[in-house]
């Protein structure tokens, strides 16, 4: 599994926890680089009133990543994380997108 920072690596040294799980999707449950799909989190959202892809700061989890970028920089940075993430796969990507109004928006542009 791929994905960016937007959950709180819960079993980093506590790997060996089967009750503990990084992610929690509608009732999947799963760790960090155990599945081999990729994700799209929920620190990106899609504003349907300006028709524009946002990033949750809130939702965001790679202190150092977010310290001092501003709301414009980190939507950028985060964009970035994901272009390099999907155009990484040699026989296609699949994604989960979180966040409903992103999914509808995305399903427009990738069929």
């Amino acid at each position: 599994m791929v994905a960016g920072y937007a959950w709180k690596w819960v079993t980093k040294d506590k790997n060996d926890d089967p009750n503990l799980y990084d992610i929690e999707i509608d009732g999947l449950k799963i760790r960090w680089n155990r599945k081999p799909e990729n994700w799209v989190d929920p620190d990106l959202s899609y504003d349907g009133s300006t028709e524009k892809i946002v990033v949750n700061r809130a939702s965001y989890f790679d202190v150092n990543g977010k310290k001092t970028a501003s709301e414009k920089d980190l939507a950028e940075y985060v964009r970035h994380i994901y272009y390099v993430l999907l155009t990484r796969g040699i026989l296609g990507t699949h994604f989960f997108v979180c966040d409903g109004a992103l999914r509808a928006h995305l399903r427009q542009h990738f069929a």
